[in-house]
């Protein structure tokens, strides 16, 4: 008894090793099986080599206890979260500066980028300032 993979082989219709049966292999073994010829391999054609099921991956830990930690308290009272920063570090926030301006109609309209440069308006290095996209008619602030 030859592996289906070897019976391919000597037909000519797979290579030796791994990979995948053609669409031609597959019928000629459906053809084989059906006149009662037994492979020694128990898979099936379309399985490859490789496909046995995978055991389960075990539980990641990583990172617990860094974004809110639930404690269990006793059960005659409430739970409570307790927010601890990741790695123990405050936030940093960093304001936003944007300027408003008016257009035509009267809307005010908050832009943060130069027109001339493209940079952030507290980054601008233009020598008269950051100037306005062309649809704000005069700057508020």
């Amino acid at each position: 008894m030859a592996t289906k993979r070897e019976y391919l082989v000597g037909l000519g219709l797979a290579k030796p090793g791994r990979g995948r049966f053609s669409a031609d292999a597959k019928a000629a073994l459906a053809k084989a099986e059906s006149e009662g010829v037994t492979f020694s391999d128990g898979k099936d054609a379309s399985e490859s080599p490789d496909s046995e099921p995978r055991a389960p991956r075990p539980v990641s830990t990583k990172g617990e206890g860094q974004a809110f930690a639930y404690k269990p308290e006793p059960s005659n009272t409430t739970p409570v979260q307790t927010y601890l920063p990741p790695y123990n570090v405050s936030p940093k926030v960093r304001t936003v500066g944007q300027i408003l301006g008016v257009d035509e109609h009267g809307t005010k309209i908050a832009f943060a980028n130069c027109s001339r440069c493209s940079s952030h308006v507290d980054f601008c290095r233009c020598k008269s300032g950051p100037k306005p996209p062309s649809y704000i008619v005069s700057v508020v602030g």
